[in-house]
């Protein structure tokens, strides 16, 4: 979002504009928002990669110092020595500083066009290094072909990364030393975008699934949710028969026994203490319940006893 708004900054102050069609303070104005577009790039580029990198060691890489372990641990070494550097770069690129967006300023430069390919260069390599990464590392996975299909594509998405690095890569080697620089930096800018979004969407790819997964659990469990009945001692040796689904959150009675439904680790109607009995139930501020007396728990015609002394 910082990056978009920066860009949207320079697009403000007449970047995308023909250096003909402006005068000289609108031109300085964009090149100076140009130049802060770019660090702000730089930083915003490495964090995104180093988010996907931390995120292949958390899912690839159980085995800290592995071969493949030491492979991300040394790109998120050069990655963040590397942008860090090349932030520096361009922000000192010129002495005195204001001689970047003001030609008239007497100083000298570095060769900004042999940078910016330099940076670009390496973001196309990097990005293609971090798409290929995972895949020796997924097909070690103990997963069905399925599955297996299902994480490779959910990473290949990443391939948009790569695609819109040598695609900016290409903008900067077509229109480096011309002199329209506020018509031709905001492509470079645009494409930059891109390939931060598609970064994004790689780090919140395996998070959503694992979202979706659980609002269908939940959908699923409360359907069909199984039927915990709770008993005094007493009653533990009378039999059981599954009793039919009612609304979470409410306790039902029969004589001396009273059951609840769960779902996941949440209890729904703790609040009745079975009639007739010394039991207790507590409900603590947590939602763990605490019980004294038997349990039987009847699910898919399986019958298990259950004596519980603590938490539950």
């Amino acid at each position: 979002m910082v990056y978009d708004a920066v860009v949207s900054l320079v697009m403000a102050n007449h970047g995308g504009e023909h250096a003909w069609d402006i005068n000289h303070a609108q031109g300085k104005d964009a090149l100076y928002w140009f130049n802060i577009a770019s660090v702000v790039y730089g930083f915003v580029i490495c964090l995104t990669k180093l988010s996907v990198l931390f995120l292949y060691r958390r899912v690839f890489s159980p085995v800290r110092w592995s071969a493949f372990d030491c492979t991300i641990v040394a790109l998120i070494a050069i990655m963040t020595s590397f942008y860090i550097s090349t932030c520096i770069v361009k922000i000192m690129q010129c002495t005195p500083r204001a001689k970047i967006w003001d030609s008239s300023v007497h100083g000298t430069c570095i060769n900004e066009p042999a940078l910016l390919n330099t940076s670009g260069f390496f973001n196309t390599i990097t990005d293609y290094t971090i798409l290929i990464l995972p895949v020796h590392a997924v097909l070690r996975l103990q997963l069905s072909r399925m599955k297996k299909i299902l994480v490779v594509l959910v990473f290949t998405f990443g391939l948009c990364a790569p695609i819109f690095s040598t695609v900016g890569l290409v903008v900067r080697f077509r229109i480096s030393g011309s002199p329209d620089i506020t018509w031709n930096e905001p492509e470079i800018l645009l494409w930059g975008a891109a390939e931060i979004t598609s970064g994004f969407l790689i780090v919140c790819f395996p998070e959503m699934s694992f979202l979706i997964n659980r609002k269908s659990r939940r959908y699923y469990s409360h359907h069909h949710r199984p039927t915990l009945e709770l008993s005094s001692s007493t009653g533990a040796g009378q039999s059981r028969t599954n009793r039919p689904r009612k609304m979470a959150g409410s306790s039902h009675h029969h004589d001396d026994l009273t059951y609840y439904e769960l779902d996941d680790d949440i209890v729904y109607g703790v609040r009745v203490s079975p009639s007739g009995s010394n039991s207790r139930l507590h409900e603590p501020a947590n939602g763990t319940v605490q019980v004294h007396h038997e349990i039987t728990i009847e699910c898919n015609k399986k019958e298990e006893v259950v004596t519980v002394n603590g938490q539950r």
